[in-house]
């Protein structure tokens, strides 16, 4: 028995570490455009570039560094391919931690953020749609250790409600026809 616990204990030590993973999800909510993202930054191997005041950005020269009215952290890794949302140019209103990213491979982050620490935000593109946006769906930026991805939040069907209305016209008619058919025999 002590030697499955030391070969489970020398197996989780000799994993290597997971790369952290930011997740964003677009969805069209009420005219407008919703992202959502959630996730953790890994900040090994970055360093801390500069502090500046993010009271209001938006995607002008594939830049993302969107926070709430307060100081940013950038930090920067020396080798990473950075990437973009879009390719298109759009105004947004945020909500949340600060986060943001650009296409030469730096991060914006909450001023004091921790490696690790959780991530929620939320940015708001009003009145456009996704199509508006042209946005870049999957694996959008890798920066250091970390991952940016962007996926489409899934549509749901939503029944009409003429339909329940031609089921039960339906099944009414097919009991009347059986009827009729069991009192002639």
């Amino acid at each position: 028995m002590k030697r499955i616990f030391a070969a489970l204990a020398v197996a989780l030590l000799a994993a290597p570490a997971s790369a952290a993973t930011v997740s964003i999800t677009a969805a069209e909510s009420g005219g407008n455009v919703v992202l959502t993202g959630s996730g953790s930054i890994d900040l090994s191997g970055g360093s801390h570039s500069f502090t500046f005041n993010a009271a209001s950005f938006n995607t002008n020269n594939h830049q993302f560094f969107l926070g709430a009215n307060g100081f940013t952290d950038v930090y920067t890794w020396g080798s990473s391919s950075g990437g973009t949302l879009s390719n298109s140019r759009f105004d947004f209103t945020v909500a949340g931690d600060t986060f943001g990213f650009d296409r030469m491979g730096a991060l914006g982050l909450n001023q004091g953020y921790s490696s690790g620490q959780a991530i929620n935000f939320v940015w708001t593109v009003a009145n456009r749609t996704l199509a508006d946006l042209g946005l870049n769906f999957g694996t959008v930026a890798t920066i250091g250790n970390n991952s940016i991805s962007l996926s489409r939040a899934p549509i749901s069907d939503v029944p009409l409600p003429a339909s329940a209305f031609l089921l039960l016209a339906g099944m009414g008619g097919l009991t009347v026809v059986s009827r009729r058919k069991t009192a002639k025999a």
